[in-house]
C-alpha cells in the first residue's frame, strides 16, 4: 500500500458531481417549450401597399431573398432570450413626440436589404411597417412592444423571467454552510487509475450518514435534514468512499491495533509517535519520487504479476501448469508526469526464454541506461524500485550499476542512487501502467497467443523483447 497524501476537497468542475445530472433538454416538456419558438413553416411575404407614405416605409423594395434571410437568422435558435435580443437590433423605441397621445412609446421596424452595386455587396436597413415585421417572423406585435418597452425603461438586455428556480435563494445560507463543511474534509487520491482523476476519495470508515451526523454536531446553528445534506454532497462534489484496504501495510495495522488497546498514556503516545515516523518515512519516499531536480533524472521499475498462457474459461486449464508471460516496466521521469511511449518502456519475455531473477532485472535496467540520451546537465541518476531481495535488492543489481557508472556512463554523470521504499508503501509509476493493462485483459475470456499481450502492451508504452536486446 502506498502513502496516501491528504488533499483538500474541491468543488466538482462544471458541476459534474457524484451523481449524474438529468439532461432536461431531452424531456418532452422542454422539447415542447422549444417548439413554441421554432418557425411554423416558410416565411410569409407581406403584401404591403404604402406608396409614398409619410412614414417612409420601404416594404415593397425588399425582395423575397431579403425576407427569407431575415426569417432564417431570427430562427437560428429556439432560445427566446436570444430571439428577443435579435429583435432589439432591428427595432427602435422612443417616447412619442406628440403630446397628449395615448401611446406610451413609438417603435420603428427595420429589415436589412442586400444590394449589389458594381460588384460590391452592401447591406442597409430599410424601414418597414409593423405588419411586415410580424408577418415575416410569425410573431405577435405584443411581444415586440413588450420587449421594446422594457428596454426603454431599464436600458437592459432581455432576461428570462418565466419559471425558474424560486427556492435556492431561500436556502443559500444552509447550502454554503454544508459546502464549507465538506470542503473542510481531507480527501485521498486513489492510485488505481492512470493520471489525474477528478474523483476524490474519503476514508472507508465514513459514509454520508456519518458525515451528516458530524455536521449536525458541529453546525448546530444551521441544521439541515439528511436528504438536503445528501443532495449537496452528490450535486456539487465528486466524492466517493475508498474500499477497505486489502494491501495495507502490516506495520501500520499492527501499530493502529496496539494504539487502540493500549491504556497506558505514555506507551500510547510512544506508539503514536512510531506510527507517525513510519508514515513520514513513506511520505519522504514519495516526495523524492515526485520531485526531479534540474541536475537529476528519475527511473522507476517494477514487475507485473505473471500473465498466464493460455487464458481460457476452462476448469482443467485453471488447475493445470500454465506458461507465464513476464512484464518488467521502466518509467522515466517523476511520478506526477504523463506516461506515454517516449518515457514508458515495457520489457517482456516468456517463461521458456528466461527466468525472472536478478540477472534479468539487471539486464533490463542496464539496457535502459545504455539507451537513454542523458542531457549534459544531468549528473545524478535516481532509481526507484521495491525491496524484493530476489530481483532488485541484491549485489548483482548493485554490481551492474557500479560497472555502468565506472565504464559506460557519460562523464557528466557522477552519482547513481538506488532507493527502496518503506515496506508496505511501495506503489510506483509502473503500477499505473499495470492497472491499465489489467483493465484491458480482464474482459478477454480467451488469450492463447503471447502476441495478444504484446498488442495490449503497445497501447501504454514501447515494447521490447528481452531476448532480442542490443547492449552495444
Amino acid at each position: 500500500m502506498e502513502y496516501q497524501e491528504e488533499q483538500e476537497v474541491v468543488l466538482a468542475p462544471n458541476r459534474r458531481g457524484r451523481k449524474k445530472i438529468a439532461d432536461k433538454s431531452t424531456w418532452k416538456r422542454e422539447l415542447k417549450k422549444s417548439k413554441r419558438h421554432m418557425p411554423k413553416g416558410l416565411p410569409v411575404i407581406p403584401q404591403c401597399v404604402h406608396g409614398n407614405s409619410k412614414q417612409g416605409y420601404k416594404c415593397n423594395e425588399l425582395t423575397v431573398q431579403d425576407y427569407s434571410k431575415f426569417h432564417r437568422k431570427f430562427y437560428l435558435t429556439s432560445d427566446k432570450v436570444t430571439q428577443d435580443t435579435f429583435l432589439l437590433k432591428y427595432c427602435t423605441a422612443q417616447s412619442p413626440k406628440k403630446e397628449g397621445t395615448r401611446k406610451s412609446l413609438t417603435i420603428g421596424y427595420f429589415i436589412p436589404k442586400h444590394e449589389n452595386l458594381l460588384g460590391r455587396r452592401r447591406v442597409k436597413l430599410s424601414k418597414v411597417c409593423q405588419k411586415a415585421m410580424t408577418t415575416v417572423l410569425g410573431i405577435s406585435r405584443d411581444r415586440i412592444q413588450r420587449i421594446c418597452k422594457q428596454h426603454l425603461m431599464t436600458m437592459a438586455m432581455p432576461k428570462e423571467r418565466r419559471g425558474g428556480d424560486r427556492k435556492s435563494n431561500l436556502y443559500s445560507d444552509r447550502t454554503e454552510s454544508v459546502k464549507s463543511y465538506i470542503k473542510g474534509l481531507e480527501s485521498l487520491e486513489s492510485h488505481y487509475v492512470r493520471g489525474r482523476s477528478t474523483v476524490q476519495y474519503l476514508s472507508s470508515d465514513l459514509n454520508i450518514k456519518k458525515l451528516h451526523k458530524f455536521y449536525i454536531d458541529e453546525a448546530q446553528n444551521v441544521p439541515v435534514k439528511y436528504e438536503f445534506f445528501r443532495r449537496i454532497f452528490n450535486k456539487y462534489f465528486n466524492l466517493s468512499f475508498k474500499s477497505p484496504a486489502t494491501d495495507a501495510c502490516s506495520k501500520c495495522i499492527q501499530l493502529k491495533e496496539v494504539i487502540k488497546r493500549e491504556r497506558d498514556t505514555s506507551k500510547k503516545q510512544l506508539q503514536i509517535a512510531q506510527l507517525r515516523i513510519h508514515k513520514l518515512k513513506a511520505k519522504c519516499f514519495y516526495t523524492s519520487l515526485k520531485t526531479q531536480g534540474d541536475h537529476e533524472i528519475i527511473f522507476s521499475f517494477d514487475c507485473q504479476k505473471n500473465l498466464v498462457l493460455p487464458k481460457v474459461p476452462d476448469q482443467s486449464a485453471y488447475f493445470s501448469r500454465q506458461l507465464y508471460t513476464y512484464n518488467l516496466t521502466v518509467c522515466q521521469g517523476p511520478s506526477h508526469g504523463a506516461q506515454n511511449s517516449s518515457n514508458t518502456f515495457i520489457y517482456t519475455w516468456l517463461e521458456t526464454e528466461a527466468k525472472k531473477g536478478s540477472n534479468q532485472i539487471a539486464s533490463v535496467v542496464f539496457h535502459r541506461l545504455m539507451n537513454t540520451n542523458f542531457e549534459d546537465t544531468v549528473c545524478h541518476v535516481k532509481l526507484f524500485c521495491d525491496g524484493c531481495g530476489g530481483q532488485n535488492k541484491n549485489s548483482i543489481v548493485l554490481g551492474m550499476l557500479a560497472y555502468w557508472l565506472k565504464t559506460k556512463a557519460p562523464r557528466h554523470i557522477k552519482k547513481v542512487t538506488l532507493i527502496f521504499p518503506v515496506v508496505g508503501h511501495s506503489f510506483l509509476p509502473p503500477d499505473r501502467v499495470f492497472g491499465n493493462i489489467e483493465r484491458e485483459i480482464r474482459p478477454l475470456d480467451v488469450i492463447v497467443e503471447p502476441q495478444t499481450y504484446f498488442d495490449i502492451f503497445k497501447k501504454y508504452g514501447t515494447v521490447l523483447r528481452l531476448g532480442r536486446l542490443s547492449f552495444s
